[in-house]
């Protein structure tokens, strides 16, 4: 007898989550129940199955758990990972790679009165239950396009608004925010249109990052990161893209050099943050815009760069790692059998060992393509490209690979100009690994959207929660381009990075 698989996945909080695919027999359930329990030295936790769905219990209310109560079950849930127990008087579940779950989707709209072009949800970051939202062409006490951020954070099963960030030195079309990363309390924010106040001509654009830190609830700006005087002219956009990984900080300056581009990186010591090194580009390649998009995993960091025209260059993702006291190069990434017209390096995600970069033409290109990502794992400490994949549904110009997210063996995927359901109205894909293919499990899409939307022009994911910006969401007629993000929280098929597959 064939059985569903039960998988299983260690997450970094020290319990384990399980997740039972529908239809499994008894037997399939005693033997996971028995394979499944699990303690913590300072919190034990237990694995309860009832009604073939799956719960933490823990501490005062596990013989409640135990006993089959569902609401015990429900609240449990609500208190550890977010994940939703279905109510048998609801809706059926949608359906997610034979998993069937409730996704309770929060749809978070611009709060400003006066919204209009602000494209609240340009750029979104997630890391545990704190979520950061780019509002970059928000008009603020800086002035118009000055930028601002939104910080919200998961409460009582509900997303709450925290705070809102601002420079301490902003300025008219700074654009702040148009870049986010988060890393537990520290959040780096790219306003890549910041100068100096009473810059000349030459200095303008030169682009500034700034690091803010939560204590106690509350967030401070704890620095403004900028160019060393050694990279000077003018259009320099430091900024463009930002990560984030414990005390390093790298970010982006496409403009420098004529667009030629540079990666700057910061250490946070005891006084503060620090200029490091850079992350040098290898003498062999003359990319463009290098640094386009940046992303870090512990002490790996990547780098894309684009197509550069007349080069055999077609665009690239350098891997970095960090040693005692510098950045080291080690690989570069490239697509096998690729052309210019792949426009590969648009986006770029690391977990452990798997990289994603994800490619879409531009939409003078001849013929035009939907996008395709590139999929890089490492085996005896060798990067190559084991995969390449695209949607069942895509067409032309959908732009996928816009934007992408990994955790584990799951990634998320943006496609802003998806013209399902309506023109450029945006769709963001989920896809999960297994023996080393890529298969799509949903595609998800805003059902109260409109044309113009652009979901998926930004992705984020943490544990079970994926977050979608769909900066071109309207308000209203005449407010358009107002911003909005929905988060989608319980996926089924998302693990840590040590995720194993039980028959």
């Amino acid at each position: 007898m064939n059985r569903p698989a039960i998988r299983t996945g260690r997450l970094r909080l020290g319990f384990i989550c399980a997740l039972l695919a529908s239809g499994a027999d008894a037997a399939s359930l005693a033997s996971f129940k028995q394979q499944a329990m699990v303690a913590d030295s300072e919190h034990p936790q237990q694995l309860i199955v009832d009604d073939g769905h799956v719960a933490l219990a823990s501490g005062a209310r596990a013989g409640a758990v135990q006993a089959g109560n569902s609401s015990a079950i429900a609240a449990e849930l609500a208190d550890t990972m977010s994940l939703a127990v279905p109510d048998p008087g609801a809706e059926p579940a949608r359906r997610v790679s034979g998993y069937d779950y409730e996704f309770p989707d929060t749809k978070i709209s611009n709060p400003d009165a006066a919204a209009a072009a602000d494209t609240f949800g340009r750029s979104v970051a997630v890391a545990g239950d704190t979520l950061v939202v780019g509002v970059p062409r928000d008009d603020t006490v800086w002035g118009s396009n000055a930028g601002s951020v939104r910080v919200y954070v998961h409460e009582q099963g509900a997303w709450v608004f925290q705070a809102e960030l601002l420079p301490d030195d902003g300025g008219a079309q700074d654009f702040f925010g148009e870049s986010v990363a988060i890393d537990g309390d520290t959040i780096a924010i790219g306003a890549p249109y910041w100068e100096i106040p009473g810059a000349l001509s030459w200095q303008r654009d030169a682009g500034a990052v700034y690091v803010f830190t939560r204590k106690a609830g509350a967030w401070q700006q704890q620095a403004r990161l900028s160019l060393p005087n050694s990279i000077t002219g003018t259009a320099n956009y430091l900024g463009s893209s930002v990560a984030v990984a414990g005390d390093f900080l790298i970010a982006g300056a496409t403009g420098n050099s004529n667009f030629r581009g540079t990666v700057v990186e910061y250490e946070r010591t005891a006084e503060g943050w620090v200029l490091d090194n850079g992350l040098d580009i290898p003498v062999l390649f003359e990319p463009a815009e290098f640094g386009y998009a940046v992303a870090m995993h512990d002490r790996t960091a990547v780098v894309t760069s684009l197509y550069k025209q007349g080069s055999t260059d077609f665009g690239k993702a350098y891997l970095y790692t960090r040693g005692e006291s510098s950045w080291t190069f080690r690989y570069y990434l490239y697509p096998v059998n690729g052309t210019a017209a792949d426009g590969f390096g648009k986006s770029v995600a690391i977990s452990n060992h798997t990289i994603l970069v994800g490619a879409y033409p531009s939409d003078s290109q001849v013929p035009p393509g939907p996008g395709s990502v590139f999929a890089y794992w490492s085996s005896g400490g060798e990067w190559r490209q084991r995969a390449r994949f695209s949607p069942v549904d895509t067409m032309p110009q959908d732009r996928f690979g816009a934007s992408v997210a990994i955790v584990g063996d799951n990634a998320v995927i943006g496609a802003p100009a998806s013209d399902d359901p309506g023109v450029n109205q945006g769709a963001a894909y989920v896809f999960s690994r297994s023996s080393g293919s890529w298969q799509q499990e949903t595609k998800l899409s805003d059902p109260a959207g409109s044309e113009g939307d652009g979901l998926g022009n930004a992705v984020s994911m943490s544990g079970p929660v994926v977050v979608i910006g769909i900066a071109g969401a309207d308000r209203s007629k005449s407010e358009t381009d107002t911003g909005a993000v929905t988060v989608h929280q319980g996926f089924p098929a998302i693990f840590s990075d040590d995720l194993e597959e039980r028959l």
